[in-house]
């Protein structure tokens, strides 16, 4: 893994802070990343899950108060895939189950709360993919339907409902999808 760019934060996870104007190397034997504004979450080959940068709403899912970190730190094994959204990180295990960590205030858990987490708590089962966005989360399940929840101030639940705070509980979307992002 190499990263370039802005790391006020500690999100590349080479142990600094700063500016980077070229890619520098930052980890071997990953399989994903999900690079958000200000914390970054790597998958690695072995299914172990690794995370760094701006903790402040427990994004991180390391169960600190910790404000950041610039290493990287284990939190979860047996990750099939990550996104990370506005201050909090989607996580698909291999078994297929959806879990959560970081900012709710809006209800993108979709967990029926708004309260946020800093440990990573499960929200549902068989979840092919997950895409978390500015507040709000696309969920795809291994049926072929799209669920969403979270902020709606612009309509990206797509469930036709009031702007603003949108369901705090994922809604049906759609049938027969492949692939979703936020």
């Amino acid at each position: 893994l190499w990263m370039c760019g802005g790391n006020w934060s500690g999100e590349f996870g080479n142990g600094e802070e700063g500016n980077y104007e070229i890619p520098i190397k930052i980890m071997d034997n990953v399989a994903q990343v999900s690079a958000g504004i200000e914390h970054t979450a790597i998958v690695k080959t072995d299914g172990s899950l690794w995370m760094c940068g701006d903790n402040i709403c427990g994004e991180l899912g390391d169960g600190t108060d910790l404000e950041e970190r610039t290493t990287p730190i284990r939190v979860m094994n047996n990750v099939k895939s990550v996104s990370v959204g506005t201050d909090y990180t989607a996580i698909i295990k291999t078994d297929g189950s959806l879990w959560m960590c970081g900012d709710n205030s809006e209800g993108e858990f979709g967990n029926g709360t708004n309260l946020s987490q800093r440990i990573p708590v499960k929200i549902m089962d068989n979840v092919a993919q997950v895409s978390a966005g500015d507040l709000h989360t696309v969920i795809l399940k291994t049926d072929g339907t799209v669920w969403t929840c979270g902020y709606n101030g612009d309509g990206q639940i797509g469930n036709g409902g009031e702007y603003g705070t949108g369901p705090n509980v994922p809604v049906k979307i759609m049938d027969n999808v492949a692939q979703v992002s936020a």
